[in-house]
């Protein structure tokens, strides 16, 4: 199913299961739009690679806020704005760019075993779930899913939210790493 129709679930599940055979699979979705996110998301998951790209997301246009003749010219295809002077914002994300996934695995996919799990680049463990959760590049609904993981797999629950403020959520991750210092020698890395 994965291969012949995936879906966006389908696809995170590929990142959050950590399974480094995936990546080549995940590169492919990136060409399909209402897939890339949640491919570079999952190839991100993995791999840890962090490659970001800025992209410019122009205003929305409402066709009430116009003028005739700039209706019209919304119609035609022009231009309303010189330019670089669009309305809009530049944000970063993680690459959508298959080639610059592609080069980056062929030259680190070596560091990675098949036998193992990954997160964030790392062999699967609470402290990788930790990195991930002091992730930069990672939404709320991953990161809360991550602290899910951390729960469930591990019954670490030292309660995590994405909604406070920054400040709290570094003190919260802080006591994971103690908690992870303190229970490191029960766990081996990547094991499925």
């Amino acid at each position: 199913m994965a291969e012949s129709n995936p879906n966006k679930d389908c696809l995170l599940a590929f990142g959050l299961l950590g399974d480094c055979t995936s990546v080549s699979l995940l590169i492919s979705h990136l060409a399909e739009k209402k897939l890339a996110d949640i491919a570079s998301l999952s190839l991100n998951l993995i791999t840890g690679a962090n490659l970001i790209e800025e992209i410019f997301i122009p205003e929305s246009i409402d066709e009430e806020d116009f003028f005739d003749e700039e209706i019209e010219k919304i119609k035609n295809g022009e231009s309303l704005y010189p330019p670089g002077e669009e309305p809009g914002e530049t944000v970063e994300r993680i690459s959508h760019n298959s080639e610059q996934w592609k080069s980056w695995w062929s030259k680190n996919k070596l560091k990675f075993r098949q036998d193992l799990r990954y997160r964030v680049g790392k062999p699967y463990s609470p402290g990788s779930l930790i990195d991930t959760l002091d992730s930069f590049y990672l939404s709320d609904m991953t990161r809360k899913l991550v602290y899910e993981e951390l729960v469930i797999r591990y019954n670490a629950d030292i309660p995590f939210e994405t909604d406070t403020l920054v400040a709290k959520q570094i003190l919260v991750i802080d006591k994971y790493r103690k908690w992870d210092n303190n229970t490191r020698q029960r766990y081996k890395p990547g094991l499925w």
